[in-house]
């Protein structure tokens, strides 16, 4: 009798957890046998939906990382941290938030851990739509040959959004150097910019870029970056192109905007 409370006690606090409203107790309340039967179905039925819906997110290939094989190494692969940072995806039409990630720049790769083992995978390119990694948000675009201006296919992150949008290919690069026959690897992160103008990509590396892929508005964009006295240094060029194209975006109505959706 005593562990029959108990038992019932336990899958009321279990369902609760899980979302699923209990019977009611009183005077009419089910018999033990048919009430944990149903419980059992419940449990069961949303823990089947949970592992398939976690299966689809979980089948990548393994990753390993490729530096473990070194005594030592200048910097690493992977995009800000090489510890794993709060995230989330879009996978095969479905959204995963909470899913802790890295990103290798060098290989173009987006890296999760298997829950509670070691088995590091890289999910399947072509099914991330999107993904954020810390407040960083980074989709998937894909290289049109028919269209002006292509870029390779790859993750790109969304620094401005708006009419006309401004993007980053985060890359590093990978070079073996030896010490004393000591071999190591030394990454160096490489950032490429770019303006997404309707369906057409605008390399960005210095301010007339800017200027020759909005021809339309040269004068006050050249007006507005005087007189913020906006340079293109390398340690300003990221947040200097977002107040440019922020402005521009402001002398555009809604309707005009030339962005896809």
């Amino acid at each position: 009798m005593r562990y029959a409370v108990f038992a019932k006690c336990f899958l009321f606090l279990a369902l609760l957890a899980w979302g699923v409203s209990p019977p009611a107790w009183g005077q009419t309340q089910p018999p033990d046998s048919a009430f944990l039967a149903t419980t059992a179905r419940q449990l069961n039925q949303r823990y089947e939906a949970l592992v398939q819906d976690q299966s689809q997110l979980y089948n990548g290939k393994e990753y390993v990382d490729y530096t473990r094989y070194y005594r030592k190494a200048e910097g690493h692969q992977f995009f800000e941290s090489n510890k794993l940072q709060p995230g989330s995806v879009q996978y095969q039409g479905h959204t995963y938030p909470n899913i802790p990630l890295l990103y290798d720049i060098r290989l173009d790769q987006v890296i999760l851990q298997q829950p509670a083992t070691s088995f590091y995978l890289h999910l399947v390119e072509e099914n991330v739509a999107a993904f954020m990694l810390g407040a960083h948000r980074f989709l998937r675009l894909e290289n049109q040959p028919a269209s002006p201006h292509p870029i390779s296919t790859g993750f790109y992150e969304l620094l401005l959004d708006g009419p006309v949008r401004v993007l980053a290919k985060r890359q590093k690069e990978m070079k073996e150097l030896s010490d004393q026959k000591i071999y190591y690897p030394v990454f160096r992160s490489i950032d490429q910019l770019f303006l997404q103008v309707g369906n057409a990509y605008y390399p960005v590396n210095k301010l007339s870029s800017v200027f020759n892929a909005l021809p339309a508005q040269r004068k006050e964009l050249q007006k507005f970056s005087r007189s913020h006295k906006l340079g293109f240094k390398k340690a300003t060029r990221e947040a200097h192109l977002v107040q440019l194209i922020g402005y521009y975006n402001s002398l555009i109505p809604a309707a005009a905007s030339p962005t896809s959706p």
